[in-house]
């Protein structure tokens, strides 16, 4: 994390959502790429409740020339960079708990981390993994079933505030 502040003093610092070392453009930088169209910005309405349709659309955009940079600190923002086409294994991993072994671990396979929400206990990782024509699809693990269940869970957790959030948001715009 030194290393790449060292590197770029001016570099964006979120340190408790994004890894630091995924920024390697400034804002400035990121401005310009912008305005540019070297960078793009897609905003999906509430992707955590539908996490596939997200890994999708970053798979998609990775084999047009769209590589996945990052997203906002709050991760509701997807930022792609234009690029060479490539293969792009995204994957959004919910857990009961984020540990630093978790993340070590799944590093090591070979995956790099895009982002860990807020909460450490039951929250969720986004993982990337680019790999080559004709080898297999990356799989971050087997038990998809246990982890549709944690979707689940999650997402009926933050059904009650985001009900709340709406309601609100129509009250005030009526009132």
């Amino acid at each position: 994390n030194k290393k790449v502040l060292e590197k770029n003093p001016d570099a964006v610092k979120f340190d408790f959502t994004i890894p630091e070392e995924n920024f390697i453009y400034t804002k400035e930088q990121e401005k310009a790429m912008l305005k540019s169209k070297e960078m793009i910005k897609k905003s999906p309405f509430f992707w955590v409740a539908a996490p596939d349709k997200a890994e999708a659309m970053v798979e998609k955009m990775a084999a047009e020339g769209w590589k996945f940079y990052r997203f906002d600190k709050l991760g509701q923002d997807f930022y792609f960079i234009k690029s060479e086409p490539c293969k792009l294994r995204f994957v959004v991993d919910f857990q009961s708990e984020i540990s630093e072994d978790y993340i070590a671990l799944t590093k090591e396979n070979g995956w790099k981390l895009e982002f860990a929400s807020v909460t450490k206990k039951d929250g969720y990782c986004i993982w990337s993994r680019e790999y080559a024509d004709g080898e297999e699809i990356p799989e971050l693990y087997s038990d998809n079933e246990s982890a549709l269940n944690h979707a689940k869970n999650y997402l009926k957790k933050m059904i009650i505030p985001l009900a709340v959030d709406v309601i609100l948001s129509v009250w005030l715009i009526i009132w």
